[in-house]
């Protein structure tokens, strides 16, 4: 998927599957202000008529400059962004996924952050993330929302497939989701199958 800058003369919606401000190349290409909003869906509404915005189009009109997609995201789900090849510029990181995802946080410009520190939110702001994911239980969603498009997700509601596939949404890469829950499958009825072999199944009657 590809982006372009364009004016356009009426407000209009764009049916995308990711969020974006920055964009990717030699250096950054970025808005002077944010100027969009995010619905629950998942489509990213861009307002502001006339000024400079973004569209997805695979057009390839002479003289027109491309620019690939970058993701700036700031991250509760830290191992499900880097389980999908998003690297966020911004996240928790324990010593498990310090460990899991070394060689792809090697060199990685990202901020870790303690979320019991009273002014992360600040640090947050700082790093002018294009998308923030968090936990509905959160309690200063508000404050979140002020600094970027913010999307919180039920830890009661979903499981954690279904948060997976939901993140993999936001950042458009469902079909690499898909993937992971395929090889974790496989791997979990390997477990079961080598389980079943060591373990005596023979079931025991103690009342005789």
């Amino acid at each position: 998927m590809k982006f372009r800058p364009s004016d356009l003369s009426e407000k209009r919606t764009f049916d995308c599957q990711a969020i974006l401000v920055t964009i990717g190349g030699k250096g950054e290409w970025r808005f002077g202000e944010k100027r969009y909003a995010l619905d629950q869906s998942g489509k990213v509404f861009f307002c502001n008529p006339g000024t400079e915005l973004l569209y997805t189009s695979s057009d390839t009109q002479q003289g027109c400059s491309f620019y690939e997609l970058s993701f700036r995201v700031y991250a509760n789900y830290t191992g499900c962004l880097l389980a999908l090849g998003v690297t966020p510029i911004i996240a928790k990181i324990n010593p498990f996924i310090q460990r899991h995802f070394r060689s792809q946080l090697e060199g990685a410009d990202v901020q870790t952050v303690d979320l019991l520190t009273f002014y992360y939110n600040k640090l947050i702001a700082k790093a002018s993330p294009d998308l923030v994911l968090c936990y509905d239980s959160y309690e200063d969603l508000n404050e979140l929302r002020r600094i970027a498009p913010t999307v919180a997700i039920s830890l009661s509601s979903l499981s954690w497939r279904d948060q997976f596939i939901l993140i993999a949404e936001l950042v458009n890469a469902v079909g690499k989701a898909k993937e992971w829950l395929g090889r974790f499958d496989e791997k979990i009825a390997l477990a079961k199958r080598l389980l079943e072999q060591k373990i005596d199944t023979t079931e025991i009657d103690w009342g005789k």
